[in-house]
């Protein structure tokens, strides 16, 4: 996550969807997994803030509240937290670093945080690691590895991670994707609901899934004008 994509049209798909998944006896612990704004013009997306009567009614509040982020050019994370429309979250909100060093301390903030929460939601820049870049090399901040994922599974809260598409056939990643959440957590059921551009890819304890599956298949069913697509795959 970067600053720069606050109130873009992924960004606003992504707090609509934690708040429809937070329900009341959830409690929210968001890593941000923040990191420095670059040159790129990704979030800049925001054409969809001028066109309020096609995608306002999708969650009004939410809607409003970035809508006045960007036009205040105040866009932050910290924007986000400060209006409460994640409301009982906690946050870790330090920049997260290449070094190995500071990712550690990152993500012992992370641990802590998840004391008494049940849902804990992964922000990286592009989702799962992938084999090219180790852990500690250069844009490794960018990515959840997976051990982290098996360690926060282990905490006994369910998980939602961000992830980006690669170029190649969209189911078939997601596929690919779940199996390997499975080996390396022993979930027996992977969620995810997708956009033509992201996934979110949802890992629930096996006594939250029943709850979690209603309101992903609940939130898609009224998410126009995003086209989204739920898969729920059982692993075992």
């Amino acid at each position: 996550m970067k600053n720069q994509y606050v109130g873009d049209v992924s960004d606003y798909l992504k707090y609509a969807l934690l708040r429809a998944l937070a329900g009341p006896a959830e409690r929210l612990v968001v890593a941000w997994m923040l990191t420095l704004d670059d040159e790129r013009t990704d979030g800049r997306r925001l054409s969809y803030l001028d066109q309020p009567q096609r995608y306002r009614r999708l969650d009004p509040v939410l809607f409003d509240m970035l809508n006045t982020v960007v036009a205040a050019n105040t866009r932050s994370v910290r924007a986000v937290e400060d209006a409460g429309l994640l409301a009982g979250s906690a946050y870790v909100r330090r920049i997260l670093t290449d070094d190995l060093p500071g990712r550690d301390e990152y993500f012992n903030e992370v641990w802590g945080a998840t004391s008494g929460r049940t849902l804990l939601f992964f922000d990286p820049d592009n989702g799962m690691a992938v084999p090219s870049v180790r852990k500690g090399a250069r844009n490794s901040s960018k990515y959840l590895y997976w051990d982290e994922l098996k360690k926060a599974y282990g905490e006994g809260v369910s998980l939602i991670v961000y992830q980006h598409f690669p170029r190649r056939p969209r189911h078939l990643f997601l596929r690919e994707l779940a199996a390997r959440v499975h080996e390396v957590t022993g979930t027996t059921r992977v969620l995810s609901i997708s956009t033509p551009h992201v996934a979110f890819i949802v890992v629930p304890q096996t006594d939250h899934a029943p709850a979690l599956e209603e309101r992903l298949g609940g939130f898609s069913g009224h998410a126009s004008p995003f086209t989204t697509t739920v898969a729920s795959i059982r692993t075992a």
